[in-house]
């Protein structure tokens, strides 16, 4: 589709009577987006007009939002409605199928006849089962945009995250990697904590040593950015694969995180990301130096320090204890459950107490200080 500007206007005649000159006219915003102009002649005459021609294709969508499911029906519904009502809407919505087994076909199937000019849904040809990056990849494929979103199946988006995301991209055109801030609920939707991110490229790349300063959920990629236009992630640590990928991509452009709370972030206990804690701590061990060879990341004394005291700490917690002692470090879940931590030192106290050695005799006293706490918070 395009429109035209016709400027008219009267002039003395000149010796440069029928010159034809070319003018560019400079990209501008417009609607939140990079339209562009194309050149067009000027003719100087007795009666010169100006025709400046703006081309527009509203049939390619800025942005595509792709939604990788497995067996999410429970929470598919929100998620779904929450890109559908988002304030901007020069956006496609791509919804990937891992092959479920429970209703959530039938759901995506319904949305995409609803709003066939605005969902395609799809289905993998085998399961991915990876946490959904390889659906993220095979849904890649039928992107139209520019900008591509991640958003998972139960989570929910808050109506102006692509908005403001679109906004912050399209005038950081050096930025490969947008998150944002978000609100931890629990499975009925209630708020229960805070995600909070670092939000510049210098702070975000010193934690990537540390920990994942991204919401994956939360992130917008500028695709002409990647080392691959058809591919995100490099498939090779199961779950943790955003994590690899990312690190590599931190050579590619810059990372930011917008300060604003724009995503609710669903923790229901059957997250991937939360199961099965300790070997995926030892996954982002072996990632961590794969990083340092392959993509010549390097660790501050700072996050070098935090990363050795991370291994002390985990290895000797058992696995039932890291997932309520992470949220809780992270501000995920609150009020702490002090019985958590109770546990915790009842172990160390059961492996050290025989010994008689002064660590023992700490971990006895940890345990009466830690009794006495629990006793406080439950008068």
């Amino acid at each position: 589709m395009s429109s035209e500007l016709i400027l008219s206007f009267r002039a003395k005649p000149r010796n440069l009577l029928h010159q034809t000159l070319v003018r560019k006219i400079p990209p501008r915003f417009a609607g939140g987006e990079l339209v562009g102009m194309t050149k067009e002649r000027l003719r100087t005459d007795r009666s010169e007009t100006v025709v400046m021609k703006r081309k527009t294709d509203n049939t390619k969508p800025l942005v595509s939002v792709i939604m990788p499911v497995y067996n999410a029906g429970d929470f598919l519904v929100e998620a779904i409605e929450s890109i559908v009502k988002q304030t901007y809407k020069n956006l496609e919505l791509i919804i990937v199928d891992d092959r479920s087994t429970d209703n959530s076909w039938k759901i995506i199937q319904k949305y995409s006849k609803r709003f066939s000019h605005k969902i395609k849904a799809v289905k993998t040809k085998r399961q991915t089962n990876a946490a959904g990056n390889g659906a993220m990849n095979y849904g890649l494929k039928y992107a139209k945009g520019e900008f591509i979103c991640r958003m998972d199946a139960d989570d929910i988006a808050l109506p102006t995250r692509i908005v403001k995301q679109v906004s912050y991209m399209t005038t950081h055109p050096e930025t490969i990697l947008l998150g944002t801030q978000a609100y931890v609920i629990n499975k009925d939707g209630k708020i229960t904590g805070k995600k909070n991110m670092p939000l510049t490229h210098q702070t975000i790349y010193e934690q990537y040593g540390v920990f994942h300063p991204m919401i994956h959920p939360s992130l917008m990629i500028r695709r002409s950015l990647l080392p691959n236009r058809n591919r995100i992630y490099d498939m090779k640590w199961d779950v943790n694969d955003d994590y690899y990928t990312f690190f590599k991509l931190l050579n590619r452009g810059q990372f930011a995180n917008l300060p604003e709370f724009l995503l609710k972030y669903r923790v229901h206990g059957k997250n991937a990301s939360l199961t099965n804690p300790k070997a995926k701590f030892i996954n982002s061990v072996k990632i961590r130096r794969a990083a340092m060879q392959e993509a010549q990341y390097r660790f501050s004394v700072r996050s070098a320090c935090l990363f050795l005291l991370q291994i002390l700490v985990v290895l000797p917690i058992p696995e039932r204890f890291i997932v309520p002692v992470y949220l809780y470090a992270k501000g995920i879940s609150k009020p702490f459950d002090f019985t958590v931590m109770l546990n915790w030192f009842q172990h160390l106290n059961s492996l050290f107490v025989g010994s008689r050695n002064k660590f023992g005799m700490t971990m006895v006293r940890l345990n009466k200080s830690f009794r006495a706490a629990l006793a406080f918070a439950e008068l």
